[in-house]
């Protein structure tokens, strides 16, 4: 004698709600992804990174020279301005190197190529 065998298919597919939910999980880390890994705005910043790394200790340096003053770093003022000087000093400098110097250098390299 056979007993009839009820099968069942698992399926393993999830439901609408939830393919809604993944899609729109999906969108908002692709959004993410866009904003934080590829910003147009820090761009400029990233082809100046190496400049603003070399520069920024002469130019932390010279900030030490010109205002000596041993309370820079007790008072948070004092680091407020060293950072804020010597941060946008740093990007200027590494802008007008990669203008001027890096940007032909690389032009160079591309003729030779």
């Amino acid at each position: 004698m056979v007993k009839a065998v009820e099968v069942r298919v698992l399926s393993w597919a999830p439901s609408t709600k939830k393919r809604k939910q993944f899609s729109q999980f999906t969108e908002f880390a692709r959004v993410l992804a866009t904003l934080f890994c590829r910003p147009p705005l820090l761009r400029p910043i990233g082809r100046v990174s190496c400049g603003a790394y070399v520069y920024h200790v002469p130019i932390l340096s010279l900030y030490d020279v010109i205002w000596p003053s041993s309370d820079s770093f007790v008072t948070w003022t004092g680091t407020l301005s060293r950072f804020g000087i010597g941060y946008l000093a740093t990007l200027l400098i590494a802008f007008l190197s990669f203008r001027y110097i890096e940007a032909r250098v690389l032009r160079l390299l591309a003729r030779f190529s």
